[in-house]
């Protein structure tokens, strides 16, 4: 915050500067600088500069110096702001993936006929993947259900294959394209 407040006024300093040694040259009050001449010995140097033209040259120095800190601070505010924009972007990302429970029950089975439940694996494929990703899956509310964990899924997610296969026996049940976070509802006719 000082360096912000320094390097706004340095610079109108510096003009305030300029501006008053230009205005000598134009109002009475300049009279006394005009005819003046500041006489500098130092490091082994011996000069001799009127006193409008050290003015302007402290005015010119105060400006560039001022500028130079200000576009610094520029450029540091810009780089700090890319990196809050990139962390954005990743929490914005991260925030769009989110785990989905499916309840599922399969096609041809009852609390009678049920499927031994370590015997079960899922399985299921999206567009732009080369293999199956597996998915975890648990015992759901009711027998004969079952809960699939999705992991990491869009909003925009589309299944192209969801597979549930019973390794003792080979068993499979699939369900084809759909999108998880799109549920399908299919309504009864009521009598």
């Amino acid at each position: 915050m000082e360096s912000l407040l320094i390097s706004y006024i340095l610079p109108i300093f510096g003009l305030l500067m300029l501006l008053f040694c230009i205005l000598s040259y134009f109002f009475p009050y300049g009279e006394r600088f005009r005819g003046k001449i500041q006489k500098i010995k130092a490091f082994g140097m011996n000069l001799e500069v009127s006193i409008l033209t050290l003015f302007i040259l402290i005015g010119l120095a105060f400006s560039c110096f001022g500028i130079y800190l200000f576009v610094n601070n520029y450029e540091t505010q810009i780089n700090g702001y890319e990196a809050k924009i990139s962390k954005i972007e990743a929490k914005i990302a991260e925030a769009e993936k989110r785990d989905i429970v499916l309840l599922i029950s399969l096609e041809g089975t009852s609390e009678e006929n049920e499927p031994n439940f370590t015997d079960l694996q899922c399985y299921y494929r999206c567009p732009g993947l080369d293999q199956e990703v597996r998915a975890d899956m648990s015992k759901g509310y009711l027998p004969a259900q079952y809960k699939i964990h999705l992991r990491d899924i869009k909003r925009t997610t589309y299944i192209m294959k969801l597979t549930i296969e019973d390794a003792a026996n080979g068993k499979k049940w699939i369900k084809k394209n759909f999108a998880p976070f799109e549920p399908y509802y299919r309504l009864e006719l009521e009598d």
